[in-house]
């Protein structure tokens, strides 16, 4: 059987690489700039003595490349194209194993529509004439005890625990309570270490980080209970789907909170990240989350018209509790 001739023109068009959360196309060379980038700047870190900003980079990388496998949107990335960059700038870093390959992440965004280029570590070491790094200088500088005071690590570990609090706010309060808590631990085993003379300013300024970050935390959670609505409904102007959807729990007598998503960009970013891109999000009281019209999902909640009315023996009066 003989191969089907394809167009020239066709065969030589360029791909279109996909963009990321800041509208750059993820090309050929932006790869490479990850890649130089993060080589360049780790080997600096490990020839200058300074193991721990070359952890705390890769303790980063591989946080966002475990949230990419197992499913959910990398904590530092607005989008999931994001994503691609950390894979390849932890390819340039040969210690450990990372949570994903590049290769692996460059398949899955594949599987949902986005073209990213292949990772070739040849040719890139060709083009841009930078060598990776060695493994076994790597792992020496990496893998030798710190030589940080113990009193000024736990600060250092407090204000990563903040940052993960703060990157926890919007989407689990509870979540982000708990990194306060490891950071109040982590200071207060900072107080019993450290010496008058050893940077007790570095340590206040970051007890005074934890105090602005649980601010935020007690307002998110004292937002969530106020409201007692039986549903949140996150809605678009001239949304079809979302006039439907407030209709039919307005005629079931449901009490909802409505929330306008151009007000909330933030949110939009989130719910795209867990696959919700059709406006109205519906979320119920006990967390359930849909997007779009869904009058069986409703029906399931009892929230529509006719569960209410069996449910209840109610007459379902048009009550209109949108709020």
């Amino acid at each position: 059987m003989t191969e089907p001739t394809t167009n020239s023109s066709e065969s030589q068009k360029a791909p279109e690489w996909t963009t990321n959360s800041q509208d750059e196309v993820i090309d050929p060379a932006r790869v490479a700039a990850d890649w130089v980038q993060s080589t360049t700047m780790v080997g600096a870190y490990l020839e200058s003595d300074r193991p721990d900003l070359a952890r705390d980079w890769i303790e980063l990388l591989d946080e966002n490349l475990t949230g990419f496998a197992e499913g959910g949107a990398p904590p530092g990335s607005d989008e999931l194209e994001d994503v691609y960059h950390d894979a390849v700038a932890r390819a340039a870093i040969p210690y450990g194993e990372a949570p994903i390959s590049a290769d692996e992440v460059r398949r899955q965004l594949a599987n949902i529509g986005r073209t990213v280029p292949e990772l070739d570590i040849a040719n890139l070491r060709a083009t841009t004439g930078i060598m990776p790094l060695d493994p076994g200088m790597v792992a020496r500088k990496l893998d030798q005890p710190a030589a940080t005071p113990a009193g000024l690590e736990d600060v250092a570990s407090a204000r990563l625990s903040v940052r993960r609090a703060i990157a926890s706010i919007t989407e689990d309060s509870e979540a982000a309570q708990t990194h306060l808590n490891a950071a109040n631990s982590a200071l207060t085993q900072a107080v019993d270490t450290l010496r008058p003379e050893d940077a007790r300013a570095g340590m206040q300024a970051a007890q005074e980080s934890v105090q602005r970050a649980s601010e935020k935390v007690t307002a998110v959670a004292e937002t969530a209970t106020d409201v007692d609505a039986e549903v949140t409904l996150y809605t678009t102007p001239e949304c079809v789907g979302c006039a439907a959807t407030k209709r039919a729990l307005d005629k079931a007598g449901v009490d909802y909170e409505e929330i306008p998503l151009q007000e909330n960009p933030h949110l939009i970013q989130q719910f795209k990240k867990q696959g919700l891109a059709q406006a109205p999000i519906v979320e119920t009281k006990d967390g359930e989350r849909w997007a779009g019209f869904n009058p069986k999902k409703l029906r399931e909640h009892g929230l529509d018209y006719r569960s209410r009315q069996q449910r209840s023996g109610e007459s379902g009066q048009d009550t209109g509790h949108g709020r």
